[in-house]
């Protein structure tokens, strides 16, 4: 590339005024290297004169227009250290990047309800990024249509959250959005596990199980005399007992049968039980390693 602006360096091309639009080329940062090389070895043969010297600068021009275009696509309105150091998709996240980044932050005032099949349709698809775009932008549906869904909606809110403090908001939104509204109790125990898993305290625990019967105090007219199937205070049990002391798990299971999570002490004793014989059965066999 030539290190002066000054047309001589051009082929010859100036004398006939042809030469501007590589000039004006390298102003703007374009190569044209490849250009100039074909111009000053045709000058060295002599081959070029006249009107052909001028529709060969002419097309030589064209040419670089073309190629550029081609070769360095946007270049022209992108900085040089972005465009040679990285792609330029990785100047802005994808959509499915963008919306890992939002968070559960509905407005307040949301006057249109959203309807049950767009509801339905995300927990069926299991696309919480598209459950929670909804419930930004629109209210809840009406308890009664969407009232056997909420146990696999608040499932997938639960599993695929971004974190516990994420999940809590999807409650209490939905706690605000109907105070005669009511979840499950294995909805509370979801949530709480999760809690107890992701933050190692059997006490955080305690205290979401509290929040959420604070947040429902009306329970479903269909279970409210019905307990928490035996698996799931079984698979809720062993998870707390692998992480909480013989204490605090004692201080658990009675709030449990305070709040009314749990109506007996069967399904506590004897998960406690297995929990604690699996503890001394792996201790013996490390101890034996050592």
């Amino acid at each position: 590339i030539p290190t002066t602006a000054d047309p001589s360096e051009l082929g010859g091309c100036a004398e006939t005024g042809d030469g501007e639009p590589l000039e004006e080329l390298l102003e703007q940062g374009y190569d044209v290297s490849a250009v100039i090389d074909d111009l000053a070895a045709a000058e060295g043969r002599g081959t070029i004169c006249g009107s052909e010297e001028s529709n060969f600068c002419k097309r030589a021009a064209v040419a670089v227009s073309v190629t550029q275009r081609q070769q360095l696509g946007s270049a022209s309105s992108v900085p040089s250290s972005i465009n040679s150091d990285s792609p330029s998709v990785r100047e802005c996240p994808s959509p499915t990047e963008a919306d890992s980044q939002i968070r559960f932050d509905p407005d307040i005032h949301r006057p249109i309800k959203a309807t049950m099949e767009e509801v339905v349709s995300a927990v069926r698809n299991q696309d919480i990024s598209s459950l929670r775009s909804i419930l930004m932008e629109k209210s809840w549906p009406d308890q009664r249509s969407i009232g056997r869904h909420l146990d696999d909606l608040f499932d997938l809110v639960i599993r695929d959250c971004h974190d516990i403090d994420e999940a809590m908001v999807f409650f209490q939104d939905y706690a605000a959005s109907n105070r005669r509204g009511f979840l499950h109790d294995v909805n509370g125990l979801r949530l709480a596990c999760r809690v107890a898993l992701e933050t190692g305290s059997v006490p955080a625990a305690m205290e979401t199980l509290r929040s959420f019967r604070n947040m429902f105090l009306v329970r479903s007219p269909v279970v409210a005399k019905r307990a928490i199937p035996v698996p799931v205070l079984e698979q809720f049990y062993t998870a707390l007992s692998s992480i909480g002391t013989l204490d605090e798990m004692e201080q658990l299971h009675k709030m449990m049968i305070e709040c009314g999570f749990d109506n007996s002490s069967d399904v506590f004793i004897r998960t406690l039980t297995e929990s604690m014989c699996n503890k001394r059965y792996d201790f013996m066999i490390l101890d034996s390693l050592l």
